[in-house]
């Protein structure tokens, strides 16, 4: 599993990033799923590696605004290309958001979590 570290805005990274890779971390807000089923020429798929509910980090309980401690839904994938990990995504969510969602993330497999939410007009 790869090694958690802190989250770094654009000007905290120790060099500036060339202007593709800053669009591709920090301006576009699209689907990232989408961007990189087009740069595999179709070729993508995810890998599963955790998903469930677990404690959230205090990083993620704050992004959340729930409080210290609190549990959520997590579910760590690699997102590939051509067979081979070119992204390692976390997500997270908070349990009573979820609670209140007709959300079935324990159901979505090998299925990209951005093609649910960019799919779904009510996301």
């Amino acid at each position: 599993m790869p090694e958690l570290h802190t989250w770094l805005t654009a000007n905290q990274l120790p060099t500036p990033l060339d202007p593709l890779q800053h669009d591709w971390l920090y301006v576009d807000k699209g689907s990232l799923t989408r961007r990189l089923t087009e740069l595999a020429g179709g070729a993508f798929s995810v890998t599963p590696l955790v998903e469930g509910w677990q404690l959230l980090r205090d990083d993620e309980c704050s992004a959340l605004g729930v409080a210290g401690g609190s549990e959520g839904w997590v579910r760590e994938v690699y997102l590939c290309g051509h067979g081979r990990p070119w992204v390692f995504a976390r997500s997270v969510a908070a349990r009573a958001a979820l609670e209140r969602s007709d959300m079935d993330l324990q159901r979505l497999g090998s299925r990209s979590l951005g093609e649910l939410l960019f799919s779904d007009p009510a996301l």
